[in-house]
């Protein structure tokens, strides 16, 4: 049977004469083959004595075949993962063209911003934020360059908070996330929350910005019941974790801690008894719940006092342990008494009476600006403007490629077609050129690159990729 369509037609009988004269070439072909096995059996053999014999549930003569994808030109990686975050965000804000490429542009600003570059976010860590801001409700309700402008922002806040916190820019925009939800805070009082925890964490406080913030995120909502404003509660979490308890226990504690002073008339006859034997005069389990609505810090203060003011440590853990049970973090707590009214005091609300601001207002754009001027801020920034520019200039040369990445792929995806449905007629091609190329005799080189050039032709017209047969020649040395 033939082996080759009966569109190749005439080429192929001056192929066969051709072959014929190619005998002796052929042979060597067959050796070289020979040698070839030899080969494959050693690296064979090198195989199964390396990292693929722990496949060992895998039969032994079973074949297999691994391809690895090609990973595209390195010019190209930024603009395309640029342009896949893009892609995927704008599938929920559903921004014009226009509206897109602005805030695409905005983000590659932002990463070599003085205040961002500590934290070592890109542009696609950026747009990454603003994807799981959009999903959770910023900028929900806004339109177009409303939202736009929503998304950057946070992405910015989230950013800027990152370097002052010394975290990743995805790890600082999950915990704002959380802040902002479960204690329902706008953009300021996210801010506002963000530089109390960064100014309790240099205040000579034992606790990390970073720590205080993830205990917020973790008691934050149920604090917030209990009458704490958002700065008190991270005044609260730092004086637990400056007590020698770890984040978990923190959390925990400062739940179980505000939970009895806030329980009101629910409180036990053992609690009653011991907020009595305090001798602080008001203070019953009612009015220290009302006081907690209204001024927090001033009433844990008067137990702080009270506490501090009994002179038998015996009877002081006595009482510790009536109100608050043997949680070991309020207990560790209830020990350092000074340095809870300390962190207190650290972060006062604002009077509306006056146009002062408190002084920890500010502190996370302040310590994120120093870090921009160390000389490896300068460097992230260096290296953000950098990327930012291969960036631009891979878009450019993109849509370039793109094009010739569409014509090429037209080619082999025709080319492609032919060997699947014309097997046979393509192995012999493929064959022919291994000819050529082991064989010696000038004047059977070019008699079969002759006859091997209109067979391709016509293969690859069929095949939708036109004359290109080059490499007919250049097998055959002509």
């Amino acid at each position: 049977a033939s082996i080759a369509p009966d569109s190749l037609g005439t080429p192929l009988e001056d192929l066969s004469l051709a072959l014929a004269l190619a005998s002796a070439d052929i042979r060597l072909l067959t050796q070289e083959q020979v040698k070839l096995r030899e080969v494959l059996a050693v690296q064979q053999s090198l195989f199964k004595a390396g990292p693929a014999a722990s496949a060992v549930s895998e039969p032994k003569s079973k074949l297999k075949a691994e391809v690895e994808q090609r990973s595209p030109l390195k010019f190209m990686q930024a603009s395309m993962a640029n342009q896949m975050a893009l892609l995927e965000l704008n599938q929920i804000v559903k921004l014009d063209k226009d509206q897109l490429r602005a805030l695409s542009q905005d983000t590659q600003k932002m990463t070599s911003d003085k205040q961002v570059a500590p934290s070592g976010a890109t542009a696609v860590d950026l747009l990454k934020v603003q994807l799981a801001a959009a999903r959770s409700g910023v900028g929900e309700g806004l339109e177009g360059k409303a939202k736009a402008d929503a998304l950057t922002g946070f992405a910015r806040d989230a950013a800027i908070t990152a370097s002052a916190f010394g975290v990743d820019v995805k790890t600082a925009s999950e915990m704002m996330l959380a802040w902002q939800s479960a204690m329902k805070l706008d953009r300021t009082q996210n801010q506002r929350l963000a530089d109390a925890a960064n100014f309790l964490g240099h205040s000579g406080l034992d606790a990390k910005a970073a720590d205080i913030g993830s205990v917020v995120q973790s008691s934050g909502e149920k604090a917030m019941a209990t009458g704490l404003k958002p700065e008190q509660i991270a005044a609260l979490a730092a004086a637990f974790l400056n007590s020698g308890a770890d984040k978990a226990s923190a959390g925990a504690g400062l739940n179980a801690f505000t939970a009895v002073l806030t329980k009101g008339e629910a409180a036990t006859q053992e609690q009653r008894a011991a907020w009595a034997k305090l001798g602080v005069e008001g203070l019953t389990p009612e009015t220290v719940a009302s006081g907690m609505r209204t001024d927090a810090p001033a009433i844990i203060n008067k137990l702080l006092d009270a506490l501090r003011g009994t002179s038998d440590e015996k009877e002081r853990e006595s009482l510790t342990k009536s109100l608050f049970g043997n949680d070991d973090a309020i207990v560790k707590l209830l020990k350092k008494p000074e340095d809870v009214q300390k962190a207190f005091s650290l972060v006062p609300g604002q009077d509306p009476k006056s146009d002062s601001k408190p002084e920890y207002i500010g502190s996370v754009a302040k310590t994120s600006t120093q870090l921009g001027e160390t000389s490896q801020g300068r460097w992230n920034a260096l290296d953000a403007s950098a990327t930012r520019l291969s960036t631009a200039l891979g878009s450019s040369l993109t849509n370039l490629v793109d094009g010739l990445v569409v014509t090429l792929g037209s080619v082999v995806g025709g080319i492609s077609s032919f060997a699947e449905e014309q097997p046979k007629a393509t192995a012999a091609l493929l064959a022919l050129v291994g000819v050529i190329a082991v064989s010696r005799g000038a004047q059977i080189k070019v008699a079969m690159a002759s006859a091997l050039r209109n067979a391709a032709t016509k293969l690859l017209v069929t095949a939708g990729a036109g004359p290109l047969i080059e490499i007919v020649d250049r097998a055959a040395g002509v």
